[in-house]
Order: structure tokens, then C-alpha cells, then sequence
């Protein structure tokens, strides 16, 4: 993942329109469990910190973020957050947070990258104490396939595994979560699963 930020150059006209459909699902999840505006979350994964940006534009402010990619921390850096405060160069298996630091725990397009996506799952699982909120693509969607396919002739340079929606709950149920809420982009092309800690 590191050589993907070192060499980003942005996003291209068809990821913006997905990107865009995709922050727009996001919004309606979290509208949807009117979760709190002071509401403690953590974006794992943080990229280029475009979650982190928006979620602060729609007024959440306790928003901070992790990768393990030095690079994708510069980059966050180049758009105005700051490190040691907004973004922290973390392994998302293992963070120094302690257990259920978090209101919610956000994944947008990490776990498709890894073969085995539990180690994600079990930290994830430890630091929510109440929701967390997967944006994974859908490549079983006739849009997710086209995307999926085009992305390979183009020469996607970061490989992307295929996991259906159950894959995801199996895991979470057995760390005490258990799926409150399903939905898609208008293509289908991105499906979003939303957890809550079972009492």
C-alpha cells in the first residue's frame, strides 16, 4: 500500500463519481443512527484523509485517523491535517488505543486488500464500543464487476480481493457485533454494512 500513496496523483473522473456516491451513503448511514456530533470515531485506513475532511464539514469533531503508510500521512499532512493530532502513523491490527475508545470505528476500501481481513476485524471489534461502519466495493454488482474489470486492463497497481457482505457479518458476530443496517450506492457498486455492539 505504500507504493500506492507514494505514487498518487489524485483520483480519475470515474473514481470522483464514486467517491462521490460513496460519501453520500456514508452521510445517510450516519444520519440514519443520528449518531452524535461529538461522537468518538476513527477512520482506519485514512488514505489521503478525505473521510476525516468530510466528516469535519458535516460537523463531527472527534474525528482522528490511522494508517501505516508514511506516505498517506504526508499527504494528509498536504491537505491541512495534522499529525500526532489528526492522523497517526498506526498499524490498524495494532493500535495503541485502548479497548472502546471509539463511538465508531470507519472502513472505507482497506479490508479488500488483505487475503485475511480478521486482524483488521478483531482490532476494529476491540476499539468500538458501540458501531462500526465498512465501505467495501461490491464486485458481485454488474456495475462492481464492470469497475473490477476495467481497473485490471488499466493496471490497477494494488490488489483488491472479492468478499460478499457475509463474509463480513460472519467475522463481526463472532466478536459480539451483530449487522444493523445494509446499504448500497445507486450502482451498487459499493455496499455499506453498519455494526453494533450487542449489550
Amino acid at each position: 500500500m505504500e507504493n500506492c500513496w507514494q505514487n498518487f496523483k489524485g483520483y480519475t473522473y470515474a473514481g470522483k463519481l464514486i467517491i462521490n456516491s460513496s460519501e453520500k451513503l456514508t452521510k445517510k448511514m450516519l444520519a440514519e443512527i443520528k449518531l452524535p456530533k461529538d461522537a468518538k470515531i476513527l477512520d482506519l485506513g485514512c488514505g489521503t484523509g478525505r473521510t476525516i475532511i468530510n466528516f469535519k464539514s458535516w460537523g463531527y469533531k472527534n474525528i482522528i485517523g490511522i494508517d501505516n503508510s508514511p506516505a498517506s500521512i504526508q499527504i494528509c499532512s498536504n491537505r491541512g491535517l495534522k499529525p500526532g493530532k489528526d492522523v497517526f502513523l498506526m498499524d490498524g491490527t495494532q493500535s495503541s488505543f485502548q479497548d472502546k475508545t471509539f463511538d465508531l470505528i470507519f472502513e472505507e476500501g482497506v479490508l479488500e486488500h488483505f487475503e485475511d481481513f480478521s486482524p483488521f476485524i478483531k482490532e476494529m471489534s476491540r476499539l468500538s464500543n458501540r458501531y462500526i461502519l465498512l465501505l467495501q466495493p461490491n464486485h458481485y454488482s454488474l456495475m462492481g464487476k464492470l469497475i473490477d474489470i476495467a481497473e485490471h486492463l488499466c493496471g490497477r497497481n494494488v490488489k483488491e480481493y472479492s468478499y460478499h457482505q457475509k463474509n463480513f457479518v460472519k467475522v463481526l458476530e463472532e466478536k459480539g457485533f451483530s449487522l444493523r443496517k445494509t446499504n448500497y450506492t445507486p450502482l451498487h457498486e459499493i455496499f455499506a454494512l453498519l455494526f453494533k455492539r450487542k449489550k
